[in-house]
């Protein structure tokens, strides 16, 4: 069995029967590929840069481990008043290709990205801090070529005969820490319509080094509360969603190329600014939200910025009504 399937299998039968199972406040599927783009004609659609992604993800109610250094604090759920303690771990991998099937001079290189998370929180009301850590593998263990060929070969698209030049296999760990402040949260009755979330962060790391902050604003009925803690009323929202992005980029292994070995590279912009709209709904425990994202160019030969689209699938499986 291909190693994807088989670390995914192993995941799940782990998550089903581990006690910290009964600690996961909710679940989740994220997908990103450029095949999302609907508003173009999908004969057309790009299959290029950061091209598919995909992440599982479990949040639990607390932090089993690393909550020891922080005594005092209680685990994140429904009722929590003050400072609480959340873990999330996660598995996913992503996909980068170059604009045409060979790798060209100035082109980006083909590249997988093979990893696992886990990020420890503390929650208040207001404010949201992360600290998180990944670990994973480039080259041919993180299973891009295999993974972009079956799917291509399933649903009858060309083969990608480029791979022979992806990044080389190298082990990578990237360093996070974050933060989310709720500046408002605008709830007429008592249902809340709207919210507004400004954010940073820092990344150290092989594989990614920089900052970033940004803004997210979401509008609408029932909005979800911004990370999970806070209960919402009633079993719908409906909402719309927007945010910007500014990015500082020291680093990124999947342009500059693999660390300590020659092979294909692209030079690197050190800025590089995002942009998201998108909308999202939830009914009971079952939420859904797409966003389509734009990117500003991220090297120098790059002609154009790129455009994908997220899809991600929550379940709060200790959602209050």
């Amino acid at each position: 069995m291909p190693a994807p399937r088989t670390t995914l299998l192993l995941l799940i039968l782990l998550c089903s029967v581990h006690p910290l199972a009964a600690q996961v406040r909710s679940l989740a599927v994220t997908s990103e590929n450029d095949a999302y783009n609907f508003w173009i004609p999908f004969a057309i659609r790009p299959d290029q840069e950061y091209t598919n992604g995909m992440e599982l993800a479990a949040e639990l109610e607390g932090a089993p481990l690393w909550g020891r250094l922080l005594r005092g604090r209680t685990p994140c759920g429904a009722d929590s008043a003050g400072a609480c303690l959340s873990t999330r771990v996660r598995f996913g991998q992503k996909i980068f290709n170059p604009r045409t099937q060979f790798v060209r001079p100035g082109q980006r290189p083909y590249a997988g990205w093979l990893y696992l998370g886990a990020a420890a929180a503390v929650e208040r009301p207001l404010v949201r801090r992360s600290a998180d850590v990944e670990i994973g593998v480039t080259g041919p263990p993180s299973q891009g070529e295999w993974v972009q060929a079956t799917v291509h070969d399933i649903a009858g698209f060309r083969p990608v005969p480029g791979w022979r030049d992806q990044l080389r296999t190298e082990p990578g760990i990237v360093l996070r820490y974050g933060e989310e402040h709720l500046i408002a949260d605008v709830r007429p009755g008592g249902v809340p319509v709207a919210d507004v979330v400004p954010f940073w962060g820092a990344t150290a790391g092989n594989v990614v080094t920089g900052a970033h902050g940004g803004v997210r604003l979401r509008a609408g009925y029932g909005v979800p509360a911004p990370w999970g803690r806070t209960p919402r009323r009633g079993p719908v929202a409906l909402y719309a969603v927007a945010g910007v992005r500014a990015e500082l980029v020291l680093r990124d292994l999947f342009l500059d190329g693999n660390t300590f070995r020659d092979g294909p590279r692209v030079k690197r912009i050190p800025t590089v600014g995002q942009l998201e709209v998108g909308g999202g709904v939830r009914l009971g425990p079952v939420g859904l939200e797409y966003r389509a994202i734009t990117r500003t160019p991220s090297y120098r030969t790059e002609p154009t910025g790129h455009q994908y689209g997220s899809f991600q699938v929550t379940i709060n499986t200790k959602a209050q009504r």
